[in-house]
């Protein structure tokens, strides 16, 4: 899958917002932790955004952490959200596996994550956990490291150092193998014009399409499927009848390619209505 654009991320180092523009790299992805000497200031964030880039956040303190349980998750969610919201931040905040864990070691972290109310969150990880990411949140970034060779749910990378690396299909951002700009950035390529980066306006609205495959008999606006909190997935009639669905939700649709914005109406859940739903659009 060819990416749309590529954007740097960075921790102790610091490239100006320049030389990142003049490489090509249309944003950056700087890190929330306890050590200030790690994290984003003010007059970074600041000179970042008067050139112009877009910004996301992630959230690390140790390669591990994530293995430490949904008391971790939720404890490292509330001081990242704390931190994002001292600089004004509306867009996602990744929280980091940087090990080669599996997906059943740093799911309850993920879920503790979730628990906090705050802004919308996002997890890193190698290819194992970002296809289990998939299942709770739509913002995956997806690392090459300890996610072996080959072809993935998504499709492949051709990494900097030639290698082929597995592809979620989950994955907003894939992290290449090497660095770029004297070796003081990892590169990313970039697969969602929505990959969590401030100013987006990320609780606006999905509208969905009307699909190809509808039924003469489908009445436009009619509800196809019930979230168990009680929002509807809804196929459209023209314009002005479109429905919408909280993108919030989106992440429970997978990817058929009828629908815009990137989000694809197709229940997950198992129940009858879900069933239904997957048979109307297989």
């Amino acid at each position: 899958m060819p990416s749309i654009s590529q954007v740097v991320d960075y921790s102790w180092a610091r490239p100006t917002p320049a030389a990142i523009k003049a490489g090509g790299f249309v944003g950056a992805v700087r890190y929330l932790s306890y050590e200030r000497g790690k994290n984003i200031s003010p007059s970074e964030w600041a000179s970042l955004r008067s050139e112009g880039l877009d910004l996301s956040l992630v959230w690390e303190t140790t390669a591990d952490r994530a293995l430490h349980g949904a008391g971790a998750g939720a404890q490292d969610a509330i001081e990242a959200n704390r931190q994002a919201n001292a600089l004004g931040y509306t867009g996602a905040i990744y929280y980091a596996v940087d090990t080669g864990a599996t997906w059943e070691q740093v799911a309850p972290y993920f879920r503790g994550v979730a628990s906090v109310q705050g802004l919308p969150w996002g997890g890193y990880g190698p290819y194992a956990v970002a296809e289990g990411l998939g299942s709770l949140t739509r913002y995956v970034w997806q690392c090459a490291a300890w996610s072996g060779t080959g072809r993935g749910s998504g499709g492949s990378v051709r990494c900097g150092d030639g290698s082929i690396r597995p592809l979620s299909q989950y994955a907003v951002l894939f992290q290449d193998v090497g660095y770029v700009l004297g070796r003081t950035c990892d590169r990313n390529f970039v697969y969602s014009t929505n990959w969590g980066q401030h100013g987006v306006p990320i609780n606006n609205p999905v509208v969905i399409t009307e699909p190809s495959e509808a039924k003469d008999d489908d009445v436009p606006g009619s509800p196809v499927f019930r979230f168990p909190d009680g929002r509807m997935v809804y196929i459209g009639g023209d314009e002005k009848q479109h429905p919408i669905v909280d993108p919030h939700h989106a992440w429970r649709l997978r990817r058929v390619g009828i629908i815009s914005n990137e989000v694809i109406p197709v229940a997950v859940d198992g129940s009858e209505e879900s069933d239904a739903l997957l048979e109307k659009f297989a």
